[in-house]
């Protein structure tokens, strides 16, 4: 919700309205957290996280991705 709420605040505001705002999820990633259980690198877990922030996925806004694309809310 929060991440729908910054969305819409920012398309709002002129000065603000064209940062996109998105959630992303990397899957389960082997990191330190998991005791490196996990069954994605981190560079793939890191995958849709760079992509929203090159915006290879279009102009965006609002929504939750993981490396397949949307999720639904």
């Amino acid at each position: 919700m929060l991440t729908l709420q910054y969305a819409r605040a920012f398309q709002a505001d002129p000065a603000l309205s064209k940062i996109r705002i998105n959630s992303a999820t990397p899957g389960y990633t082997a990191t330190d957290l998991n005791r490196g259980e996990g069954v994605k690198s981190v560079a793939e877990g890191a995958a849709i996280i760079v992509s929203l922030a090159l915006l290879e996925l279009g102009d965006v806004t609002g929504g939750f991705y993981n490396d397949e694309g949307p999720v639904a809310w």
